[in-house]
């Protein structure tokens, strides 16, 4: 049996705010040769009566027991029989182009192995705030340093991906999909069509911004931790350093944003000690803002 070119894989959970969007985005693409995977990892909302008003064959839903994300898209990877299989999550959306795009990227590039698009970052009322592009050098490091992959445009043919699923601890799920990218990538290269062809949305209750930061902390070691154990990131161990920092960076911000400050002050000057610079991120700055505001509104209660 010859399956389409493309596998879409979206898993979802009490999404039903958004993921119509994301439906409709699909469906109205340029080049239609796909399959769309939707997971409902055990939704309490009414995401299912959604997503059963739209009619398309290319349409496969499956409700699962809830999992977590790592486990819900390894079950729609097993699904798909489709050549490459591409990430969208629930709360973001594509480009009538994107896989159009992504077509003739994988012609002019002979089958790649791996291949990402770019994408932008948009608020909740729809207002642009940045355009990710990928650099064709250093992918690794800059992914550590930064932690710009996200899964919106990123391809994977079908083969490499069943030999890389998605970890499926349930608390690995901040950076289970970096993990991944990361990686493969390490074994198999990437290559990089620069153009932007999805949005991310970055809303009130995306994952980013509802960061626990003791998880964050435990991601940031199984992630590292992981890696450490591929041989083909042998190469590539001192980024890894990078990636300390970042998420450390990222657990840090999640602190501040819950009003704590007396231990991300501790971990930051820890981080600036190590690498001096982090005191030049927007992110640090944040942070030092956060700390700022908690401080003062603690005095002022006293």
């Amino acid at each position: 049996m010859i399956g389409p070119r493309f596998s879409i894989i979206t898993p979802t959970y009490n999404r039903a705010a958004f993921i119509s969007k994301a439906i409709r985005s699909v469906l109205s693409q340029t080049f239609v040769d796909f399959e769309y995977i939707i997971i409902d990892d055990g939704s309490t909302d009414n995401t299912k009566e959604i997503i059963e008003t739209f009619s398309d064959i290319r349409i496969k839903y499956f409700k699962i027991e809830n999992s977590e994300r790592g486990f819900a898209r390894n079950f729609g990877i097993k699904k798909a029989i489709g050549k490459y299989i591409t990430l969208l999550d629930s709360d973001d959306y594509y480009f009538p182009i994107l896989l159009g795009e992504a077509d003739s990227f994988i012609v002019k590039k002979n089958n790649p192995e791996f291949f990402a698009q770019g994408y932008q970052v948009e608020n909740a009322d729809g207002k642009f705030i940045y355009a990710v592009h990928y650099p064709e050098r250093h992918f690794i490091e800059r992914m550590c340093r930064a932690n710009i992959s996200g899964p919106c445009g990123m391809f994977i043919r079908n083969d490499i991906m069943m030999e890389n699923l998605f970890n499926e601890d349930r608390k690995f799920k901040i950076a289970e999909d970096l993990y991944v990218f990361l990686k493969i990538a390490a074994k198999h290269g990437i290559q990089i069509n620069h153009i932007v062809t999805g949005s991310v949305v970055n809303h009130e209750n995306a994952t980013m911004r509802t960061l626990d930061p003791y998880d964050v902390i435990y991601c940031r070691d199984k992630i590292i931790c992981l890696l450490n154990q591929e041989d083909e990131f042998r190469k590539y161990r001192k980024s890894l350093d990078k990636l300390y920092s970042n998420m450390s960076n990222l657990a840090i911000l999640s602190f501040t944003i819950q009003g704590k400050y007396k231990k991300p002050l501790a971990m930051i000057f820890s981080l600036v000690r190590k690498n001096p610079w982090e005191l030049f991120r927007k992110r640090t700055a944040v942070i030092f803002r956060n700390i700022a505001r908690n401080y003062i509104l603690h005095v002022a209660k006293i």
